[in-house]
């Protein structure tokens, strides 16, 4: 277990620039802002079906169309992510030396 003057020691390492926003890295931080755009989320997800909107298609009338759409395009480009990758990972030892000279 590390002893109290160790976390003191650990700012040393934290770049000048970047102490300003440590406060972003604690959890009630963290917490409240997960809150308050999720609340966001859920009112402008409820003013969806107050409002009417001009659409080009039927489709797009449907409330919550565009969110359901932007997360399913989403996952698909995860899904797309994850084949590529098979075709363009390079195998853990790609960088060893093949002769054993370092």
């Amino acid at each position: 277990m590390s002893a109290p003057s160790d976390k003191k020691d650990e700012i040393v390492y934290i770049h000048p620039l970047a102490r300003p926003f440590l406060w972003i890295d604690n959890p009630s931080v963290r917490h409240t802002a997960g809150l308050v755009l999720g609340a966001f989320a859920i009112v402008l997800g409820l003013l969806d079906f107050v409002f009417h909107r001009e659409t080009h298609f039927e489709f797009e009338a449907f409330p919550g169309f565009f969110a359901f759409a932007g997360f399913g395009f989403f996952c698909l480009a995860v899904a797309g992510g994850l084949i590529l990758r098979k075709f363009v990972m390079r195998p853990e030892d790609y960088y060893d030396e093949e002769d054993g000279h370092e």
